[in-house]
C-alpha cells in the first residue's frame, strides 16, 4: 500500500469540506477519486471538497459540485457531519441534500487544487442506492446509512457519523 503523493498536502491541519447528496431515480451522483491513502485504489463518495476561506458551507457545496460534475446543484439542508481522523489527516465534513437546477448530464471535472496531470477524480456516475453499502463508499459509515434514511425521508436531524 503506498500513499499517493499529494497526500502531505491535506496533512497537518484540520481541513473543513462540504459535500452534496444528489439522489434521483433512486440512485445518488458519485465521484470516483483515486485513494490518498492507497495509490492503487479509488473510492466512490458523493462531490465536495474543501472550505476555502469566508466561503460558506452553501458555496463550497455549489462550486464543488460544479467543479467536480459539472452540475448546479441548490442546497436544501443539512443532512450529515463526519468527523475523520486518519494519522496525519483531520477533515471535518458536511454533507447537504442538494436539487440540481437543470437536466443536463453529469461529466467528469477537474480538481483546481491539483496540477493537470495529478488529477486524482476518475469518473462520475449515478449508483443505485442499493448498491452503495457494497461498494468502496467513503465515508463508510455515510454509505451503511444513507439507503435507509433516504427511504424514510430523511427525517432524521442532522446526524454525526463520527468516523470513517
Amino acid at each position: 500500500m503506498k500513499k499517493h503523493e499529494l497526500l502531505e498536502k491535506y496533512e497537518g491541519f484540520t481541513r473543513v469540506r462540504a459535500g452534496a447528496i444528489l439522489i434521483e431515480k433512486n440512485s445518488i451522483l458519485l465521484v470516483k477519486q483515486q485513494s490518498m491513502f492507497d495509490d492503487s485504489d479509488f473510492h466512490l463518495m458523493p462531490p465536495g471538497g474543501g472550505v476555502g476561506f469566508q466561503e460558506t458551507l452553501h458555496d463550497t457545496v455549489i462550486r464543488e459540485c460544479f467543479e467536480e460534475t459539472g452540475l448546479t446543484v441548490k442546497p436544501e439542508r443539512l443532512l450529515y457531519i463526519n468527523e475523520f481522523v486518519y494519522d496525519k489527516v483531520h477533515a471535518v465534513e458536511f454533507y447537504f441534500l442538494v436539487s440540481r437546477s437543470d437536466e443536463k448530464m453529469p461529466e467528469i471535472g477537474f480538481d483546481p487544487e491539483l496540477p493537470a496531470e495529478k488529477q486524482i477524480l476518475k469518473d462520475v456516475m449515478w449508483v443505485p442506492m442499493g448498491d452503495i453499502a457494497s461498494s468502496n463508499f467513503s465515508p463508510v459509515k455515510l454509505g451503511k446509512l444513507l439507503k435507509e434514511h433516504a427511504e424514510s425521508g430523511f427525517t432524521h436531524h442532522p446526524f454525526f457519523l463520527n468516523g470513517k
